[in-house]
């Protein structure tokens, strides 16, 4: 008997979903990068270089890098510690910025005054006054529920 007979089709997908199968990484990623998956799948990783204390991310979609550059706290506020680098789905610029699971946002440094100034406008109703991210209504952004709760 085949797997597929035994258990069903719908059940090896649930085993699938909770063991996280999904593509490869990118061959050039660490083994610890974060996966998202969708339509569009990407990869984030994130490390405080010790040479010089900043957050250095890297952004691969589709398995090609994408973004590989020093990253800043939107909120002005110290460098993260390593373990504070716990990477989170956010349905805002997933392959432009990193969300912490502190609610921390980094954002590349090349882009700092166009996150700036959409963040201060068109969506500054998902910061707080800290800069830090504030949960989005499900009216406000599709794929709300890909958001862990525990991040709220």
């Amino acid at each position: 008997m085949s797997l597929l007979e035994g258990y069903g089709a719908r059940s090896l997908a649930a085993i699938m979903l909770m063991v996280g199968c999904g593509p490869a990484p990118p061959p050039d990623a660490p083994t610890d990068v974060y996966y998202r998956g969708g339509k569009t799948p990407y990869w984030r990783h994130c490390v405080v270089d010790s040479s010089d204390r900043q957050v250095h991310c890297k952004i691969w979609i589709k398995h090609h890098l994408h973004r590989d550059e020093v990253f800043i706290p939107y909120d002005g506020g110290p460098t993260p510690a390593p373990e504070e680098l716990k990477i989170i789905d956010y349905p805002l610029n997933p392959s432009k910025w990193i969300f912490l699971e502190n609610r921390r946002l980094l954002i590349p440094v090349s882009m700092y005054g166009w996150s700036k100034e959409l963040i201060e406008g068109e969506w500054a109703h998902f910061f707080d006054e800290r800069g830090y991210v504030v949960p989005p209504s499900d009216e406000e952004v599709p794929g709300n529920d890909k958001v862990p709760e525990h991040f709220w």
